[in-house]
Order: structure tokens, then sequence, then C-alpha cells
């Protein structure tokens, strides 16, 4: 009787869970990344659409492949010489399509939609260490993201060929970052750590600055492993030994180069010394948080007068600035853990072209590609303590966001051509004569002879004219059929 009763019970209870409707698993959030990923290519190639079809400019015309013998070269002839991995993708896009300038610009916005999307990664894990919670976290991530990959000081990086150096070196950077941030355990396996190694390579093969990525990782074991402590880079030795090797044997091959060259890096410039380099790059630094608050000044040249001693041009002042800030990143690490972290990663990464090894351009666009991630990270420690609703929060980065967007796909009109490029530049820098040069040259190649010829002449004003300025002055004279003229730049 029992056992009947306790069978009746048990049928009564599958009958009302057979009712019931079935918990349904959620579904898994892979398709949310896709998706995001998509937007992110789709952005990258909307906002840069103006600038895919444009031509060769300024460097690109120094590239391995305008060379007339290019396509005879084996693959060695490239990867023998600096940046080796960047030069790999330019031998393959000139195999697989030639001159046509379309798939380069096209291949430089999926290595920046690439890098991009590693960002959101490494910021949503730096994010979760500095304890900001969900549903902000993964808001401020996408922010993060996208202000590397819309803001108009990117477009150098992206629009110019000769530019991917910027895009390569970065996503594998911040490749490694992300293996780094997401190691199972605070101290590192060999796998990891042998992971990081060869991503770091990659990375520096790409472009020497990035040869700073060791630096990142102790500042990051620092302030968050476990915390404001070395305890846990002293537990990442199997990371950090083979790095310290790997980088020693770097220093030297980059030292070697340095050492060799005349034209564009290293002590043996003309145009100023390593100290008097150093006294500009103090201005330099302030220069580039102005750029990426208010980018409105861009250009490709800039006319940025140099500090030839520590007053000329307030240089001391600014030094002054550079170190009370650090002292306050310091002083305030713990009140403010995201804004020193961003700081210090800011000053890591810009510290190869803003320290006291001579460039020759004192400041550029493109030197902010990489660096800009420091001050993303400044900037989203204030987001963060900011009491609005997530949807407003959500609401304001994206219209932030799509100002930048628009921004952005103005300045790639400008990439367009050589022409638009140079005459942009030529308008911000009135009285340098290089920009002046570079406006004739592009007339020139355009056909416009005449106009060439005029701005040769007004090089000439600035500055005295060189070889180079002389007989290109000259041949813009013979296209405009002043031959009389032409012959007299020539002699």
């Amino acid at each position: 009787m029992k056992t009947t009763k306790a069978v009746r019970r048990a049928t009564a209870r599958q009958a009302v869970l057979e009712r019931q409707p079935v918990a349904t698993q959620p579904r898994p959030i892979w398709w949310l990344y896709a998706i995001g990923m998509a937007a992110v290519y789709l952005s990258a190639y909307l906002v840069y659409s103006p600038a895919l079809h444009g031509g060769f400019v300024f460097d690109d015309l120094h590239l391995p492949f305008v060379q007339p013998a290019a396509t005879l070269w084996g693959i060695k002839d490239w990867i023998f010489g600096p940046r080796p991995l960047t030069m790999i993708t330019y031998w393959a896009n000139l195999h697989m399509s030639g001159l046509a300038t379309y798939p380069y610009h096209l291949w430089n916005v999926l290595f920046h939609g690439t890098a991009a999307i590693l960002l959101f990664f490494a910021v949503r894990r730096i994010l979760e260490l500095a304890r900001t919670d969900e549903p902000n976290r993964t808001v401020l991530s996408i922010f993060a993201s996208s202000v590397f990959l819309l803001h108009p000081i990117q477009t150098e990086g992206v629009a110019y060929i000769a530019g991917r150096s910027e895009d390569l070196s970065a996503l594998f950077f911040f490749a490694a970052w992300c293996v780094f941030l997401y190691r199972r355990s605070p101290a590192i396996s060999w796998l990891a750590a042998a992971g990081i190694l060869s991503l770091f390579v990659a990375s520096i093969a790409s472009k020497e600055h990035t040869a700073v990525l060791p630096a990142v990782l102790l500042l990051t074991d620092y302030f968050f492993n476990p915390g404001f402590s070395w305890k846990g880079a002293r537990n990442n030795w199997r990371l950090y030994a083979p790095i310290l090797v790997a980088g020693l044997a770097g220093a030297v091959i980059i030292l070697r180069y340095i050492s060799r060259d005349t034209v564009s890096i290293g002590f043996n410039l003309q145009e100023f010394t390593w100290y008097q380099y150093l006294f500009t790059q103090f201005r330099v630094f302030f220069a580039y948080i102005g750029l990426f608050l208010f980018p409105y000044w861009q250009t490709i040249d800039y006319d940025f007068a140099v500090s030839h001693n520590i007053l000329e041009h307030g240089a001391i002042l600014y030094l002054a600035g550079v170190l009370a800030l650090a002292g306050a990143a310091f002083h305030y690490r713990r009140r403010f853990p995201l804004a020193s972290y961003g700081f210090f990663v800011f000053c890591l990464i810009l510290l190869p072209t803003s320290s006291f090894v001579p460039l020759k351009d004192v400041i550029a666009d493109r030197r902010l590609y990489l660096p800009i991630v420091g001050l993303i990270l400044i900037a989203l420690e204030f987001l963060r303590r900011w009491k609005a609703s997530t949807w407003k929060l959500a609401a304001t980065l994206a219209a932030v966001s799509l100002v930048f967007a628009v921004w952005t796909y103005n300045r790639s009109h400008v990439w367009s051509s050589a022409v638009t490029l140079w005459e942009d530049a030529a308008e911000k820098a009135p009285n340098k004569q290089r920009v002046q040069f570079g406006v004739a040259v592009a007339y020139f190649q355009a056909d416009r002879c005449r106009e060439a010829a005029d701005r040769f002449a007004r090089a000439a004003t600035i500055q005295k004219p060189d070889y180079m300025v002389l007989m290109d002055w000259g041949m813009a004279y013979d296209c405009n059929n002043q031959h009389d003229l032409a012959m007299e730049k020539m002699n």
C-alpha cells in the first residue's frame, strides 16, 4: 500500500515538472564577440575608405616594392634588414597585387582592426585587476578599443602605407600582453613564457620601438601581481630571464644599426645633437598629450622648433612638468592605480622615440600610435569613477567615438592623394622648406608644372636650395616649357 502511494506521489511530481517550462541554457557569448569583431573591421574600413585608393606618398616611394627589380628579388633579400616581418608583408603584397595600392592600404586596415580587438581583451583584464565591476568593465573596454581604432591621431599609422610597421608591431605587442595578462597562474609557465617571447620577437621584427614590452610587463606585475610589489615579477623569472638575454642581443643589433645611419636616426645626424633632441622632447611630450585631447593641428610634417639649450623655448619648464606628473603618478598610485599605471605605460612606450637618441623628425603623429594606450588608461580611471548609469555612460562614450570616427574619416580624405596631403601640411607649416618641396613634387607628379615651379621658388626663399631642390626645380621648368630656366637650375 505504501509502495503504491509513493508511486502515485512520484507520478504526480513528474507531471508537475513536465508542465513547467524547461529552463533554456544561456547562449554561448562567442556570437557577441563575432559581431563585435565584425563591427571593428567594418568601422575601420569605413573611416579609412577615403584613403584606400590613395597612391604611394612620402617614404612609400623609398620602400623596396617600388624599386624596378623588386619582383625579381628573393624573399631573403627582403628579410635581411630592419623590420623583416613588415618587409615580408610588403613582399606578399607585391607578389599578390603588384603596385595596386588598394591591397596595401587594406592590409593596414586589417592589421589596425586586429590590434584594436586585442587591445579590448588586454584592457578588459587590466580593468578586472583594477577591480572595476561589470557591466562598466565591458563598456569601458569597448570604449578603449574604439578610441584606439577611431582616434584621428592614428591616421598616419593606418592610411600611410609606410606606417604599417606601427600597425603590425602593435598587433604583436598586444597579443603578447594578452598572453601575459590571461596566464593561468600568477607565476608564469614555461609554455606561456615561450609564447610571449615569440610574440615579442615578432613585434620587434615589425618595428624596433616595441623593445619596451618587457618593461611594460614588469610594470604590470608591480601594479597588479599582487599589487604594488615586485614579488610577482620575481616569480615570473621564467619570462624575464630569457627576455633579458634576448633584449641584450637585440640592443647590440639596434645600436649597430643606429651607429651606421646618418640620415634618419642616431648620433650622426647633422640637424641637432643628442642633448638638443632630448631638450626638445620635453616639449614634444606635452604636444603629444595635446594631440590626443584635440588633434586639430595634425600634419605629416610639423614645423616644431628645436631647443638648442635647456632654456630655449622653455624646455626646462616642460622638464619640470614631466617630473611633476611622474611624481604625482607615483605618489597617488594606490588611490588612482589605473591612471598611474597608464601614465608610466605612456612614458615607457614613448621612450624609444622621445629620449636622447635623435630621430630626424622631432615629432610625428605615428609615434603616438602605440603610446596612446597609456593615455586611454588614464581616461578610463576617471570614467570608471563617474557616478552615472551604465546606459548613460555607454551613450556618452558612443557619442565621443562617433566624433572621432567622423574626424578620422575627414583626415583620411587628406591622405587620399599626395597633393591633398602636402597642401594640408603647407597650410599648417608654411615656413618649412621641406613642406614646400613636398607640395612642389606632388604638383609635378600631377602634371601641374607651373604650380610646381612656383612652389620650388617658394622653397628656395625659405632656405638655400640644395642639389635635390635645384634638380627638381629645373625639371618643373622643363615640364612647363621654360627650358632656359630649366638649364639654369640644372647648371
